[in-house]
C-alpha cells in the first residue's frame, strides 16, 4: 500500500539482516531490499530488560526562532522465562514513545504577523507476546502476537497551517514449525495482518490559525493545496482529508533444505494473499483558493475590502478554486465494509537452489525462482 505497515519495539529483536542486492532465492517480492529480523524468545532462566530514553528543551539546545518547545521520551521492558522447564517458553515485550512538539510557522513578509504554532503530538506504542513448545527433541513450535498503534498531527508540508491527524492500528499473527527428518529440514510459517489507517483534518475546531474557516487558503507561486514548494502563506482544513486505508495479509510459506555431499540444496513454496482498501477523498472537507503572490496581486491586495492590506491573505485575488467530488475510492470493488475501494493481490512463489562447495576456497551458489 506504499507505506510501513508495522514496527516492532527494539527489545524484541533478537538478530536482523539487512539485505539490498544478491537477494537469497528465499526472498520475497521486493524492489529495494529485505530486513529479516528474528525475534526474542524465552527460555529456562527468567530473563529482562528495560530502558528510558529522553531527549527535551530540559536537556538540549533550543534551536529555531522562536525555539519550538519539544519533549520526547521513549520507554519500553522485556521479560521472559519457562512456563514447563525445557519445553514451554514465554517472551513478551512493550514500547511506547511520547512526544510533545510545539510546531512553528514562521510566515515571511507581507503576512508575519500571522506568525504562531501549533501542538504537534506524536504518541507510539508496541507490543509483542510469544510462545515456544519444544514437541520433541527436534520438533519446535511457536505463535507470536504483535501490535502496533501510533498517532500523529503534523502539516504535509512544513511551515503551514494545515495539519492532519494520522492513526494506524496494526495488530498481526504468526506461528510456526520447525523439524529436521535426517539431512532434510524443514519450516512451516503461517501469519495473518491486518493494517487500518486514517486520517482526518486537524485544524478545524482548533486554534490553529485559519484565515477563513470553510475554505482553505494558498498564496504563493508554487503548487494548489499547501501540497508543494512555493507557499507563501497556507491555512485551512488539510486537502488529504478524509483518508481511509486497509490491508490485511494471509500468507504462508515452506522452506526446506537438504545436504548431499558438497552440496546444501535449498527448496520452497508459499502464497501471500493481500486485499487491500479504502477511500481518499482529497479536498473532501473544504474547497481550497489559491491567490498568485505576485506584484499585481500585491497591488490589488493593498486596496481590499478587509484590513490590513496586502498582509490580509483575504484581500488577495482568487485565481483559482479546486473541490473535491466526494469520491476518492480507489476502485468500485467493494471490501472491507465498504461499498467500494477493494483491491487484491495474490502471489505465489516456489524456488530452488544449491550453494555448492567445489573447493574449500569456492563455493558456487545457483537457482531459480
Amino acid at each position: 500500500m506504499g507505506t510501513t505497515t508495522q514496527n516492532i519495539s527494539v527489545g524484541t529483536i533478537k538478530e536482523f539482516q539487512v539485505s539490498q542486492s544478491s537477494l537469497d532465492l528465499a526472498t520475497e517480492l521486493t524492489s529495494s531490499g529485505t530486513v529479516n529480523i528474528t525475534t526474542r524468545s524465552g527460555s529456562n532462566a527468567i530473563h529482562g530488560d528495560g530502558f528510558f530514553n529522553y531527549r527535551g528543551d530540559a536537556t538540549s539546545a533550543n534551536i529555531g526562532e522562536p525555539p519550538a518547545k519539544y519533549d520526547r521520551k521513549q520507554f519500553g521492558v522485556s521479560v521472559g522465562g519457562p512456563l514447563i522447564k525445557d519445553k514451554l517458553f514465554w517472551f513478551g515485550s512493550g514500547e511506547r514513545t511520547t512526544q510533545d512538539l510545539l510546531a512553528s510557522v514562521n510566515v515571511p513578509a507581507p503576512f508575519q504577523d500571522l506568525s504562531s504554532s501549533f501542538n504537534s503530538p506524536f504518541r507510539d506504542q508496541q507490543w509483542l507476546g510469544r510462545l515456544d513448545y519444544n514437541l520433541t527433541s527436534n520438533v519446535r513450535i511457536f505463535f507470536k502476537y504483535t501490535y502496533e498503534q501510533n498517532s500523529v498531527v503534523g502539516a504535509f508540508v512544513p511551515g503551514t497551517f494545515s495539519p492532519f491527524a494520522n492513526l494506524d492500528n496494526t495488530p498481526s499473527y504468526s506461528g510456526g514449525v520447525d523439524f529436521n527428518t535426517g539431512s532434510f529440514t524443514h519450516s512451516f510459517r503461517l501469519g495473518y495482518m491486518k493494517f487500518r489507517n486514517g486520517i482526518i483534518d486537524a485544524v478545524t475546531g482548533t486554534n490553529i490559525v485559519n484565515v477563513a474557516p470553510g475554505v482553505m487558503v494558498n498564496i504563493g507561486n508554487g503548487g494548489t493545496g499547501c501540497t508543494a514548494s512555493g507557499e507563501v502563506f497556507c491555512s485551512g482544513a488539510n486537502i488529504l482529508a478524509p483518508q481511509k486505508t486497509f490491508q490485511s495479509n494471509k500468507q504462508f510459506k515452506y522452506d526446506g533444505s537438504k545436504v548431499f555431499h558438497s552440496h546444501i540444496f535449498r527448496y520452497g513454496a508459499g502464497v501471500n494473499r493481500i486485499l487491500g482498501g479504502g477511500f481518499a477523498s482529497f479536498y473532501g472537507i473544504d474547497p481550497a483558493i489559491r491567490a498568485a503572490f505576485t506584484d499585481a496581486s500585491q497591488a490589488a491586495a493593498a486596496g481590499g475590502p478587509f484590513d490590513g492590506g496586502a498582509s490580509n491573505p483575504l484581500n488577495y485575488p482568487v485565481s483559482r478554486i479546486r473541490l473535491g467530488n466526494g469520491q476518492g475510492c480507489f476502485t468500485e470493488i467493494s471490501g472491507f465494509g465498504q461499498t467500494c475501494g477493494g483491491q487484491y493481490d495474490t502471489r505465489f512463489q516456489v524456488y530452488l537452489g544449491d550453494s555448492w562447495k567445489v573447493k574449500p576456497n569456492f563455493t558456487l551458489i545457483y537457482g531459480a525462482r
